[in-house]
């Protein structure tokens, strides 16, 4: 046999073996994306040992998790939407999300525990109080969207009854297009039934006049940051009339974005509150910030 019949078997060899390997290593197939993420378990917050195992739907491709952090990296054609999580002990979870289209796709975190609940809620519009719908809300690493009455249940989030702490601790994140995004938590709330309702998630609309650069105009931080997360803000009139509400992330920050006039701030978290504060905007690009204490 001559070299180059030589060569060509064994380039066409080295197809073969590329093409069975599969899973997510290597560079990102034609016509396809990387999807990245983390997976980690809600009674610990941290990684798992043994590893999970992430796969498409299809099964054609997988690949484990990482012992130290739990990230993963995996092949997938665009427009994919959904992973299986294989966990030993936990059973499988399927974690569905936005059409990944990116060439690398970051899905954030993926959270896994020993029991499944749903999160149900409304969101609102934070201008005038009505259902938004279509929007994309997620928790948890799992994702919905609302329905025509702004209503959203998103399910397969996991909880562990034994350390409900770390369910307590996640972070959502609710967004439309035209609308400032907002983080909320459980307030709190555990499940019952397994079901766990986080009440109305109020969106901030876009205002037509130019927002100042932040883009905000009233800001500020509540502490202990530690115990920040869950605290509602509600920015009314000076009557009491409640114009905008957030509740916090784990970053303790509230921001409004507000048109000339007198305003108050209120800050509740169950038997935790601090002092409301007065506002007074004179103009759109002017920035105000109160940071608070609970107490």
């Amino acid at each position: 046999m001559n070299l180059r019949k030589v060569t060509l078997l064994f380039l066409a060899l080295l197809a073969l073996v590329l093409v069975g390997c599969g899973g997510g290593g290597g560079g990102t197939p034609a016509g396809g994306i990387r999807i990245t993420g983390r997976v980690l378990n809600v009674a610990t917050g941290g990684s798992l040992n043994p590893v999970p195992t992430i796969q498409l739907v299809s099964g054609d491709r997988a690949v484990n998790a990482s012992i130290a952090d739990g990230s993963f990296s995996i092949n997938a054609p665009s427009g994919t939407t959904s992973l299986l999580v294989n966990t030993p002990g936990f059973g499988v979870f399927t974690f569905s999300f936005p059409a990944a289209s990116q060439t690398v796709s970051d899905i954030g975190d993926l959270w896994v525990g020993p029991e499944k609940v749903t999160v149900t809620g409304r969101l609102l519009d934070a201008g005038n109080n009505e259902p938004v719908a279509l929007a994309n809300v997620s928790f948890g690493g799992q994702h919905a969207v609302t329905d025509s009455n702004g209503q959203f249940a998103i399910g397969q989030v996991a909880y562990s009854t034994a350390s409900p702490a770390g369910f307590l601790g996640l972070v959502g994140l609710a967004g439309k297009t035209g609308y400032f995004p907002n983080e909320f938590t459980s307030g709190g709330a555990l499940p019952s039934g397994g079901i766990a309702n986080v009440g109305d998630v109020l969106l901030t609309p876009l205002s037509d006049t130019t927002p100042p650069p932040l883009p905000y105009n009233i800001w500020g931080v509540v502490g202990p940051v530690a115990q920040a997360p869950g605290t509602i803000v509600e920015l009314t009139d000076t009557s009491g009339t409640v114009l905008r509400r957030v509740t916090l992330g784990s970053d303790g920050t509230y921001r409004f974005w507000m048109v000339p006039g007198s305003y108050r701030v209120r800050f509740n978290k169950g038997t935790l509150t601090a002092p409301t504060q007065n506002v007074t905007l004179s103009a759109t690009n002017e920035v105000i910030r109160r940071d608070v204490t609970l107490g």
